[in-house]
């Protein structure tokens, strides 16, 4: 495991919550309407836009949670099962480490 991550992982020791931020992506802003209505239904904090790249559609899903390897992987599982019916891909995620 790489240093940022172990450095993740201690600051979630003891059930401490951290801002974690999902990368999604579209094709277009109709084919990321659903998902951006279901991840605000879950209580996520978030933002779509025009990607940098000004071919796809960007949807920035914000929340708090206690970052362990097993909350990660479910993430990920997640976020890949609410883009791909609607022709979207999950690019990730990003916590600050500080």
């Amino acid at each position: 495991m790489n240093q940022l991550l172990s450095k993740l992982f201690r600051r979630s020791t003891g059930g401490t919550a951290q801002r974690v931020s999902h990368y999604l992506y579209f094709k277009t802003q109709h084919a990321a309407a659903p998902v951006v209505a279901a991840l605000k239904e879950q209580g996520f904090d978030v933002e779509d836009r025009e990607s940098a790249d000004g071919k796809n559609w960007l949807v920035l899903a914000h929340h708090d949670i206690v970052v362990t390897p097993s909350t990660l992987e479910a993430m990920r599982i997640r976020m890949t099962a609410l883009a791909a019916p609607h022709g979207g891909d999950y690019d990730g995620w990003e916590a600050a480490v500080g």
